[in-house]
């Protein structure tokens, strides 16, 4: 049967915009059953070719239409170059060949560092195989179909379970998954890649983010056109977080397609001014690409060639040529991905919807179950962990194994707080015993208050405010420490104490989303964030039913207020300061921003904003912390020291005991105490000795980088004048004082 190309590419090329009303308006009328759904989707099929244009004689043959393209090229190659719309053209498409050569370094180390983390997270199991090819590797993942990590699973291998063996050395198994997770689509092309090359080789894995087929026989980034090397980017979560604006490359890619798919071969002067920038703006992206000298090179030579200073020979234009016939066949293999893509969805359509439109209360249980799972799996890995010492960043141990309550209050406890302030301060500078800090606690406890509710109301907007050190962060910690706890184990255990003053309440929440502010990479809102931050795409639907059916079993706590900085960009809203993230949806979802006190007073919140002000005042016991820290501090040492003997020190000296109430500082101090068994009399040198601490563990740690100190060196060129009091017996000081 023969095809009619250029019917094909002009009904195909643009399937976009064929919706497929008919195929799913037929599939909501009947109930399908297992046996009907195979008949659904010949004639789902048989639709598509009838859209496309596949009759019977349809006319000219494939192979006959190829070459009359050919002729047809050769053509225009040999007597149309002079004419300026045709030149444009062929000085558009060669202005991918400078992008190819801008994005081929960036794209190859992003590859790279990506493949090394995906083997380091597999761990041991990364090895050689040679074992599994495309036709018998089974995911790592279930094979239920409510598990499948893939968008569509009957374009998953797991979907033919029953004919397929996982990894035999655990491996490519779960690089398939790895695969998955880190596509933006959750929808991966395995016809392009070799398998058993994908321990040693990168770009074997790399060629799944491709969109299209045509790319299996080639082996290296050098021999992938632009648009190969635009649709790794476009689909690569890895390479987004190194890109600033990635719409720049999707529309490059867009651009790229109407170029080689036109059939004038004619271009204006503006449309080629268009390109030609769009490209620039693509090389010129500020995260990473504008640092690259082969990018920036490629853009003098895009310039060049918009200037019109690069002769375009008659061997260019029938170089281009034959890469517009190859886009032609390329349309082709596109058209055929989109109708494979409609059909699966299609088919996925149907299993979803065939026991009825809406999808049933276990299905729905199930995913949230699943997207709790995942948040509370996320949580164990990235947040339970605490530095034992603020100056040795390797020894990390649970949260719970070193967190101590601290004193929260809001602005109706403070004045409470006053009258009873004495007994802190007397059990803070350890001059007393610890019944002074039984007896705070029981006065602080007589004005318990809770933390989102107000006399049975949900608080929306609470704002908890801390001076630097005081352990926000470390709160926030607890926070999810706790809140996992309760939801990973069926039976009730005591609740853990967070803090004095309030109640948290944290089982009332079936969901807790935590932000990192300082990480956002020019998110505006949210529900933006926390998909960025925290779920995959998969979970993206559920996460949005949640809010919109249940708000009120969310909790939002977002770290770092003072650490955020509102994207350029970012859409005002009547119903938000400036300076505050946006609510995609208007839900009563639970917030909880954390911040230092200065940045509520520059953000200036409206009334409406803030339902409640909660302030760290300090921890409850300081006798507590320090045991915690020199008991975690001999488990990673052969000394055995006790608290009695610091604090026999520290007693002796009064002016260190106003620092006791930071609890970064006095973790400071007692890391200090225990490497010199001393402290010194006055505040400068012991703040000298802290700093020279810093700067002999930093020393250690970069022992083996040579341009550790060369590139410090560079940084800071001016030495300071150093106190020669302060310089003696301080080695790393003396040596670094250029800093």
């Amino acid at each position: 049967m023969g095809v009619d190309i250029e019917t094909y590419r002009g009904r195909i090329g643009t399937f976009k915009f064929a919706s497929g009303v008919d195929v799913i308006i037929l599939q909501c009328t009947l109930n399908f059953s297992g046996c009907l759904k195979a008949v659904g989707s010949l004639v789902f099929i048989g639709i598509l070719l009838f859209m496309a244009g596949i009759e019977q004689n349809p006319g000219p043959t494939e192979q006959g239409n190829s070459s009359a393209e050919n002729n047809s090229m050769v053509s225009y190659s040999r007597k149309d170059l002079n004419q300026p719309p045709y030149k444009n053209w062929v000085r558009a498409a060669t202005g991918f060949r400078y992008l190819k050569s801008g994005l081929q370094t960036f794209i190859s180390r992003q590859l790279q560092e990506q493949h090394s983390n995906i083997l380091r997270k597999i761990g041991p199991a990364a090895v050689r195989c040679t074992s599994c090819t495309t036709d018998n590797l089974l995911p790592d993942h279930p094979s239920r179909t409510c598990r499948c990590l893939q968008k569509f699973r009957n374009k998953c291998f797991c979907k033919d379970h029953h004919s397929r063996r996982k990894c035999p050395n655990n491996f490519c198994s779960k690089f398939y998954d790895e695969i998955i997770f880190s596509h933006a689509e959750a929808n991966p092309l395995w016809f392009n890649v070799d398998t058993t090359r994908w321990y040693d080789n990168f770009f074997e894995f790399a060629k799944c983010f491709v969109s299209t087929t045509g790319y299996r026989e080639q082996h290296s980034v050098t021999e992938m056109d632009a648009l190969g090397l635009l649709s790794i980017a476009i689909n690569d979560l890895h390479i987004h977080d190194a890109i600033d604006k990635l719409d720049l490359f999707e529309t490059a890619r867009e651009s790229r397609h109407e170029i080689f798919h036109t059939k004038s071969y004619e271009v204006t002067d503006d449309q080629l001014n268009t390109y030609i920038e769009e490209m620039i703006d693509v090389l010129q992206d500020t995260k990473c690409l504008a640092s690259y000298p082969d990018a920036q090179q490629a853009v003098e030579e895009l310039k060049r060639l918009k200037a019109n200073q690069i002769y375009i020979s008659e061997e260019d234009a029938s170089a281009v040529m034959d890469i517009a016939l190859e886009a032609i066949r390329e349309s082709k293999h596109e058209a055929i991905s989109d109708i494979e893509n409609a059909r699966a969805s299609a088919i996925h359509d149907i299993d979803s919807r065939q026991d009825g439109k809406q999808i049933d209360d276990e299905t729905r249980l199930t995913k949230r179950q699943e997207l709790q799972a995942h948040i509370i799996e996320h949580y164990g890995r990235y947040y339970s962990t605490i530095d034992v010492s603020p100056l040795v960043r390797s020894k990390e141990i649970a949260i719970d194994e070193l967190y101590t309550p601290l004193v929260i209050l809001n602005e109706n406890q403070k004045r409470h707080f006053k009258e009873i302030e004495h007994l802190y301060m007397r059990s803070t500078f350890f001059l007393e015993e610890d019944k002074y800090v039984d007896r705070f606690i029981r006065g602080i406890s007589g004005y318990q208050c809770e933390a989102f509710f107000n006399n049975g109301n949900m608080l929306r907007n609470v704002f908890l405010t801390g001076e630097a050190g005081f352990g926000k962060t470390t709160l926030c910690k607890k926070l999810l420490s706790v809140w996992c706890n309760m939801h990973k184990s069926e039976e009730p255990s005591k609740p853990a104490q967070i803090s004095i003053g309030q109640n948290w309440n944290l089982d009332f929440f079936q969901f807790v989303f935590y932000i990192c502010l300082r990480d956002t990479n020019k998110e505006s809102s949210l529900e933006e964030m926390v998909k960025r931050q925290l779920l995959h795409p998969k979970y993206h639907d559920t996460f949005e039913e949640i809010l919109k059916h249940e708000p009120e079993k969310c909790l939002f706590i977002c770290d770092g207020l003072d650490e955020w900085n509102p994207p350029e960009d970012m859409p005002k809203d009547p119903t938000t300061s400036l300076r505050l993230p946006l609510r995609n949806s208007k839900s009563n979802y639970v917030t909880l921003f954390t911040a230092r006190s200065w940045k509520l007073d520059n953000i200036r919140p409206k009334s409406g904003e803030v339902d409640a002000m909660l302030d760290i005042k300090r921890i409850v016991s300081c006798r507590e912390l320090i045991a915690k820290l020199l008991r975690l501090l001999n488990k990673t040492s052969n000394k055995q020291v006790t608290i009695d003997a610091f604090l026999d020190d520290v007693r002796k000296r009064e002016k260190l005991q106003s620092l006791m109430k930071t609890p970064l500082v006095l973790k400071l101090i007692v890391c200090l105490w225990y490497e010199k068994q001393m402290l010194n009399e006055s505040l400068i040198c012991v703040y000298s000795d802290i700093i020279e601490l810093f700067l002999h563990h930093a020393t250690v740690r970069n022992n083996r980088d040579h341009d550790f100190k060369n590139d410090a060196r560079h940084t800071y060129t001016c030495k300071a004048d150093i106190c020669p009091f302060i310089a003696k017996d301080r080695p790393y000081i003396r040596e670094n004082s250029y800093l």
